[in-house]
C-alpha cells in the first residue's frame, strides 16, 4: 500500500528493485521496509527467498520463505475441506501472483506444483501431494443434472481453467500430476478395492440377517457409549422407537423421568428427583437445546449408571479407548484388541452376551479404517454407500418394514452411516445437501450444514451424541423423495448413480483433453 503504480517514478523503482543487477547488498538493504514485503518478496520463488533472507541480518526478518510453506499448507487444508469459505481462500491465495504487477506466475507455479502432506475429515493421509492431485483423488469435480445444468462447480477444472492455463507449460505441469494421481494400473486396484469393501459389506450383513431382533437391540445397546442424545419422550411412543443412543424424559411430579434401553437391550425407566439437577429455568422446554444437553447429560448419565444396566462415566472413557484400539488395530493385531474390548464389555454387562453382531461391526470398521498414507488412486469409494442404500432397500421389508425395527435402525445407524463416514468432503457435502436436491437443479452450496433438521454432517464426530457410522447416518434430505418411491434408500441410490455416472464422466474429460493436447502437441 506504501506504493503503487500511481507513486512518481513507480516503473523505475520497481525495475531497480526487481534488477539486483549492479546493485550492490548495502544499497538493498536500505530499501524501506515496505519494498521488501509487497515488491521484492512477492516477485521471488521460495529458493530465491531463502538465499536473500541467510545474505543479510536485517533481511532475515523480512524474508520469510516459512511463510511460503505456510501457506502451501493451508492450500492443502482448505482442499481437503473444500468449503465455499475455502474455495474463496484458495482463489485468494492463487490469485496474488496474477494480480501482482508483473505478474509473477514463477510463484504461480510454484503454488500449483509444490507437493504437502495433509490429513482430512477422516484421518486419512495424503502424503506429497500437489492441491491439484488432492481434488483429483477427492472428485471433485463439474457436475450437471439431468437437465445439463451445472450444480457443481469442480475445483480440479477450476484450477485447469484459471490457473495451469496461464502458463506455457501449463497443461505438462498438469499432465505430469494427473498422472502421478493415476498411474498406469490404478484402475485394477481400485476395482480390487471395490470388491474388497462389498465383500465386507455383506459379510457384515449376513450375520445382522441371521441374528433376532433381541440380539441386535442389545448389539446396539452395548455399542452405545460411542454417545448418547436426551430427546423428548414424545418421540418414542412405543418401546421399539426407544434408541439405544438416546435418553427419553419426560416431566413427572417426582422428577425427571427417563427412558432407556438397559444394556440387556430391554427398555427401562428412572426417575430423578429434581433435588438432583441444577435448577434451570423452562428445564424441559429448554433441554433439547445443545448447550443445556451439554450441561445435564452427564449429570443425567451419573444418575442412570447402574450394574449391569447402564454405562458409568469412568467405563465409557475405558470403553471408547478400547474401541479406538480395536477399530485402529492392524489386521494381526485385531483379535487381540477385540478380545480386550469384549472381556471388558463382559464384566460390565455379563458373560451371557452374544457378541455374533457386535464383532461383525468391529470387523467392518477395522477393515475401512485407513490405515496406510495416500498417495495415488482416490480417497473414497462411494460404490460401496450406494450399495449399502441398495442392500437396506431390499432388505427393509425382510428386517421389519418399518424405521423403528431392530435391524433397519442398526443398518441405518452402524452400516449407512460408516459407509458415509468413508466418502470426501465434497461429496459430504451433497449429502448434507441432499443429493436429489442438487440434481434438481439447486446448486451445491458447498457446505457441510444439513439443509433439513439443523446441525453438520462435519465433524464426523461432532460432538458426544453424534457419530457417524456409530449412532447415526444422515438421511440428506432424500425422505420425501423416498417416500414418493414408496421404499426407504431407493431415492437415495438413484441420486448416487447419477453423481458417480457425471464424476466418472468429468474425471474422463479432464484424461480426454491431456490426451488431445498430447496429440495437438506432437
Amino acid at each position: 500500500k506504501w506504493m503503487s503504480p500511481e507513486t512518481p517514478n513507480y516503473q523505475n523503482i520497481l525495475n531497480m528493485v526487481l534488477g539486483f543487477g549492479g546493485i550492490q547488498l548495502s544499497q538493498i538493504e536500505k530499501f524501506p521496509d515496505v519494498i521488501h514485503q509487497y515488491v521484492i518478496a512477492p516477485q521471488h520463488d521460495t529458493k530465491s527467498l531463502v538465499a536473500t533472507k541467510t545474505a543479510s541480518r536485517r533481511m532475515y526478518g523480512l524474508y520469510k520463505p516459512e511463510d511460503r510453506k505456510r501457506t502451501i499448507k493451508k492450500l492443502l487444508e482448505c482442499a481437503v475441506r473444500a468449503t465455499a469459505e475455502d474455495v474463496q481462500e484458495i482463489k485468494r491465495i492463487l490469485d496474488v501472483p496474477l494480480t501482482s504487477k508483473p505478474r509473477n506466475l514463477d510463484y504461480l507455479r510454484e503454488l500449483l506444483c509444490a507437493t504437502g502432506t495433509v490429513k482430512d475429515h477422516k484421518g486419512r493421509v495424503h502424503k506429497d501431494r500437489t492441491l491439484y492431485q488432492i481434488f483429483l483423488g477427492a472428485r471433485d469435480y463439474d457436475v450437471e443434472s439431468e437437465k445439463k445444468i451445472k450444480v457443481v462447480d469442480g475445483l480440479a477444472e477450476m484450477l485447469e481453467k484459471d490457473y495451469f492455463s496461464q502458463l506455457a507449460d501449463g497443461e505438462q505441469l498438469r499432465e505430469e500430476q494427473y498422472y502421478g494421481q493415476f498411474p498406469k494400473g490404478f484402475e485394477e486396484k481400485e476395482k480390487e478395492r471395490v470388491a474388497n469393501e462389498s465383500r465386507e459389506l455383506n459379510n457384515t450383513l449376513k450375520v445382522i440377517t441371521t441374528a433376532s431382533d433381541a440380539d441386535c437391540q442389545q448389539t446396539m445397546a452395548l455399542d452405545s457409549f460411542h454417545g448418547y442424545d436426551l430427546r423428548p419422550a414424545s418421540w418414542a411412543d412405543n418401546d421399539n422407537k426407544v434408541l439405544a443412543a438416546a435418553i427419553y424424559f419426560q416431566k413427572t411430579g417426582e422428577g425427571l423421568s427417563c427412558k432407556f434401553r438397559g444394556l440387556d437391550g430391554q427398555v427401562k425407566t428412572k426417575v430423578i428427583a429434581w433435588d438432583q439437577l441444577p435448577p434451570v429455568p423452562n428445564f424441559i422446554d429448554d433441554l433439547n437445546k445443545e448447550e443445556i444437553k451439554e450441561l445435564y447429560a452427564p449429570i443425567i448419565l451419573e444418575q442412570l449408571a447402574e450394574p449391569d444396566q447402564f454405562y458409568t462415566p469412568e467405563q465409557i472413557q475405558q470403553l471408547k479407548a478400547l474401541s479406538h484400539t480395536t477399530v485402529t488395530a492392524s489386521q494381526d493385531d485385531f483379535e487381540d484388541a477385540w478380545s480386550q474390548l469384549q472381556e471388558y464389555i463382559k464384566s460390565i454387562a455379563g458373560p451371557w452376551i452374544n457378541f455374533n453382531v457386535l464383532k461383525a461391526l468391529y470387523q467392518f470398521r477395522n477393515y475401512l479404517e485407513p490405515k496406510q498414507v495416500y498417495t495415488t488412486g482416490y480417497h473414497s469409494n462411494p460404490e460401496l454407500f450406494k450399495e449399502t442404500c441398495e442392500l437396506s432397500d431390499k432388505n427393509f421389508e425382510l428386517f421389519g418394514n418399518d424405521w423403528s425395527s431392530p435391524k433397519n435402525v442398526l443398518c441405518a445407524q452402524k452400516l449407512l452411516g460408516l459407509a458415509q463416514r468413508d466418502l470426501t468432503a465434497c461429496e459430504l457435502q451433497l449429502w448434507a445437501q441432499g443429493p436429489y436436491r442438487v440434481l434438481a437443479g439447486n446448486k451445491s452450496k458447498r457446505t457441510f450444514l444439513f439443509t433439513c433438521g439443523g446441525g453438520s454432517i462435519l465433524p464426523i464426530d461432532s460432538a458426544g451424541c453424534f457419530r457417524l457410522g456409530y449412532n447415526y447416518s444422515g438421511r440428506g434430505g432424500l425422505v420425501k423423495r423416498a417416500e414418493w418411491l414408496g421404499v426407504c434408500w431407493r431415492g437415495a441410490s438413484v441420486a448416487l448413480d447419477f453423481l458417480c455416472q457425471a464424476k466418472t464422466s468429468a474425471q474422463q474429460r479432464l484424461c480426454c483433453g491431456l490426451a488431445i493436447n498430447r496429440i495437438s502437441a506432437q
